[in-house]
């Protein structure tokens, strides 16, 4: 399910929710009480609504930031590996293949480890598919200068690839704390609550708490897919260029052997 449509879910299911909430409210607590505790109740809803915005902002700022590393550490790798690719096509048999297979096979677990509903976890496939690449190259022993150059260019492609997981595994790790979690939703709870209290009176219509109900829902649920973008889905469109790159030639800038070797002699 797209991560729009969900979004509209939780807003509705959080609209209803507090809706509920207010229709039993007003046949509990009589609306003249409400009403004399609105010289108290009003600077608290206030400070309180306020000290909620501020710190929703704070961590929506800080999730933002960590998944455009995650974003930027995921391009990075599909770039590695787009090279690698290329690099492979250039190599003499048979190591061209075995290569090959080998980039292919890191391909597989990499898009495995992105679709894994638990953010972060370490897949030991991908780390031995590195471990092969390195083993690869190490025994290649090249022609010419051409092929030289291109073993060169394999082992700085393996060594970004590998670092570019790493920091993309980092990355993805950095969610806000439980105690970030306990305090948004202790605040969003709290300014709901009041709210809502202060709209039984009548002073506060309930279109008033359905708009301030989807802009804290929202609030919420955007922390969150920030946070959590493998498992909330919001990369599965970046790792779908993973995909693409089986079929689709991979936009690496490597030159060919024939033109590497000749122009540095």
């Amino acid at each position: 399910m797209p991560i729009t449509i969900r979004a509209l879910l939780v807003v509705a299911m959080s609209i209803a929710a507090t809706l509920a909430v207010r229709a039993v409210l007003r046949r509990i607590i009589p609306p003249d009480r409400v009403d004399a505790a609105q010289g108290t109740a009003g600077p608290i809803m206030e400070a309180t609504a306020a000290l909620f915005g501020v710190l929703a902002a704070f961590i929506l700022a800080g999730a933002w930031q960590r998944f455009d590393d995650t974003r930027s550490s995921l391009i990075l790798e599909f770039n590695a590996y787009s090279n690698l690719r290329q690099i492979a096509r250039n190599l003499p048999p048979p190591i061209d293949a075995e290569f090959g297979a080998a980039i292919e096979a890191y391909r597989a677990s990499a898009l495995e480890e992105l679709h894994r509903p638990t953010d972060g976890q370490i897949d030991d496939d991908a780390n031995e598919v590195i471990g092969r690449l390195w083993l690869i190259l190490a025994l290649f022993e090249p022609a010419n200068s051409g092929q030289s150059e291109l073993q060169t260019r394999a082992f700085d492609g393996v060594e970004q690839l590998g670092d570019a997981r790493r920091a993309r595994l980092l990355a993805v790790r950095r969610a806000p704390p439980p105690i970030l979690w306990l305090i948004l939703a202790g605040g969003a709870a709290a300014v709901l609550a009041l709210v809502t209290i202060s709209s039984i009176g009548g002073r506060i219509p309930a279109v008033y708490l359905a708009i301030l109900t989807t802009v804290v829902s929202l609030s919420l649920y955007s922390i969150y897919v920030l946070a959590y973008p493998l498992r909330s889905g919001l990369l599965a469109e970046t790792s779908r260029h993973g995909e693409s790159l089986r079929t689709r030639p991979p936009a690496a800038v490597v030159d060919e052997p024939s033109r590497a070797g000749p122009a540095r002699r």
